[in-house]
């Protein structure tokens, strides 16, 4: 069976049935093809760690990219790339921990790309079911000398704050860093861990006589096993997990690496 196709100018041609439905069926595809790039795009937009904002190719140790925002990432994550122009992917390998507002993301040294602009960053699927599955997140944070000696009058902070979160510390380890000689830490301060707001009377947990006359470097964990008592005199949603002293410290060696596992409940 033939039909006649009138297109412009009056000139009249003949098709068979067969190729009109052929022509049909590959627009069709062709529409099936971009719902689905579209859908792909979409998804991985919204399912991504971060993109990058510059071009990354060749060999290199880092990559310029949107700050994270959440202590998602570690040293030692296995991350993939994936090419927002034709989804190709590559591993790479995670060298330093980034900060929340970091915009440059270290890797072991990985010949790259080229990888555009705008491509995605994502967990490897084995990462993602460790982190999914469980739940839980980890932040280490590093506190200079000057810091550790000042946080009786200076808090410094484990986790920001999430507006719509509450933050739930499961466990909470603090190292000792930078000791070299001397008799150590002299004075008595305890080292609170709580919510931003709280004070010496209301916080999670404490160390009393932190580090005192420690002549090494040292590991401390903060006892997070349930005593009961008022840890806030308000809500705790959206407030950060900070560390501060009773008093400042006056050794002039240490410094700190904290380590706090944690979830994020309600964001």
């Amino acid at each position: 069976m033939s039909s006649q196709v009138n297109f412009y100018g009056g000139k009249i041609y003949k098709k068979t049935q067969k190729t009109i439905f052929g022509s049909q069926a590959d627009l069709y595809r062709q529409q099936q093809v971009n719902v689905v790039r579209g859908g792909l795009k979409n998804e991985q937009d919204r399912t991504c760690i971060t993109t990058l904002t510059a071009d990354a190719s060749g060999t290199t140790t880092s990559l310029t990219i949107t700050a994270i925002g959440y202590n998602t990432i570690r040293k030692g994550d296995e991350l993939f790339i994936v090419s927002k122009v034709n989804n190709s992917k590559q591993k790479i390998v995670v060298s330093q921990t980034p900060l929340t507002t970091d915009t440059t993301l270290h890797i072991t040294s990985t010949s790259l790309g080229p990888f555009p602009s705008g491509s995605y960053i994502f967990f490897s699927n084995a990462l993602m079911n460790q982190r999914i599955a469980g739940g839980l997140l980890l932040s280490i944070v590093d506190l200079t000398n000057a810091e550790y000696k000042s946080l009786g009058s200076t808090e410094q902070t484990l986790v920001p704050a999430n507006a719509n979160g509450y933050i739930f510390p499961l466990n909470v380890w603090v190292e000792t860093t930078g000791y070299t000689s001397g008799s150590g830490e002299n004075s008595s301060n305890s080292l609170y861990l709580r919510y931003n707001g709280g004070s010496s009377s209301n916080y999670l947990s404490a160390i009393s006589r932190f580090n005192k006359r420690v002549r090494s470097n040292a590991t401390f964990i903060f006892d997070l096993t349930g005593v009961s008592g008022k840890i806030q005199g308000s809500s705790v949603i959206g407030e950060a997990l900070e560390i501060q002293a009773s008093a400042n410290f006056t050794d002039n060696d240490f410094g700190l690496r904290i380590f706090t596992q944690y979830q994020m409940i309600g964001y």
